[in-house]
């Protein structure tokens, strides 16, 4: 009964895709695929008989969360600096949310079968390489892209723990979270200024969900980087904590990472914070209990505190 109603749904995206395709291109698509699907949407591959030939179209529960990657994604694509497909329309109607964007060839490089070690280092040399390009594009202020911004990296992130805090704290009270865990992380967030001591290097441009579940991989190199979400200017090292989760630990990213760029003196102590304090805002936000993935980031904290001495 399930699958038959996943397959209705799709169908009915289909549909959807159809009429964004043929308002926009004039013309039919010829074919329409499921490509992927993610927390915000689902993904189809089309192909047409006039340029640009494929696409992929992603349609949106939300529409704030379309308005937020096009905004994104199309900044990122600009620079030139890393291999981010380009959008080409928004299409919006009452009941239809659409993104439609530049195809990137290739395979997901998190559903990929692990592949033997020199094609794996080789992949994950070329994953390090877009995100040490990436964070090496500076501003002068620190925040969300088109947010409000931060003279300093302590100032934003404070405000943001704060206000993930506050969803953290509604979804315990939904059940979501046991409350010693909530006030393991209310002391944490007590400990602010003794756990963000150290300036950070510059205001870096970051991803925002930048694992191996948002790479394309094309003869045994990135051909995409995908799905920016959150983008901002802040702490490079915030965006590192992805490359432990989601299979990426096995690409050596991290390692790889800080032959390039130095960690800092407290990454650990900041990495346990940052993981943490995502991955409960995250699950508050879309109502998912704890799980064995949330509680080892906590007891990863929990060890942090006590080995700083906090």
């Amino acid at each position: 009964m399930n699958n038959q109603k996943t397959k209705n749904k799709i169908e009915v995206m289909k549909q959807k895709v159809q009429l964004a395709i043929q308002t926009l291109y004039d013309c039919p698509p010829l074919s329409i695929n499921e490509a992927g699907k993610g927390f915000y949407g689902r993904v189809f591959k089309v192909t047409l008989a006039v340029a640009p030939f494929v696409l992929s179209v992603k349609l949106f529960d939300e529409p704030q969360y379309m308005v937020m990657q096009a905004s994104e994604q199309g900044f990122m694509h600009s620079l030139g600096v890393v291999k981010v497909p380009a959008v080409f329309h928004v299409f919006q109607t009452q009941d239809t949310n659409a993104l439609v964007m530049e195809w990137a060839e290739g395979d997901n490089l998190g559903q990929m079968p692990l592949p033997n070690q020199p094609t794996r280092d080789a992949i994950g040399w070329d994953v390090v390489d877009q995100a040490v390009a990436l964070h090496g594009v500076t501003n002068k202020t620190y925040g969300y892209l088109s947010g409000k911004q931060y003279p300093t990296w302590q100032s934003f992130y404070r405000d943001l723990s704060s206000q993930m805090l506050d969803r953290i704290n509604s979804g315990s009270d939904r059940g979501l979270l046991d409350k010693a865990y909530l006030e393991l992380m209310q002391y944490a967030y007590e400990h602010f200024d003794d756990i963000f001591s150290e300036q950070v290097v510059a205001p870096s441009l970051l991803h925002g969900d930048l694992n191996i579940g948002n790479v394309i991989v094309q003869d045994d190199a990135v051909s995409a980087i995908i799905d920016p979400m959150g983008v901002m200017w802040g702490d490079r090292e915030l965006e590192l904590f992805q490359f432990e989760c989601s299979g990426s630990d096995k690409y050596d990213l991290l390692e790889k990472y800080f032959s390039i760029n130095t960690p800092s003196k407290k990454f650990e102590l900041k990495n346990a914070y940052y993981k943490t304090f995502a991955e409960a805002n995250h699950y508050a936000r879309i109502d998912h209990p704890q799980d064995d993935n949330l509680l080892e980031f906590l007891a990863q904290l929990e060890r942090m505190i006590v080995k700083y001495h906090l």
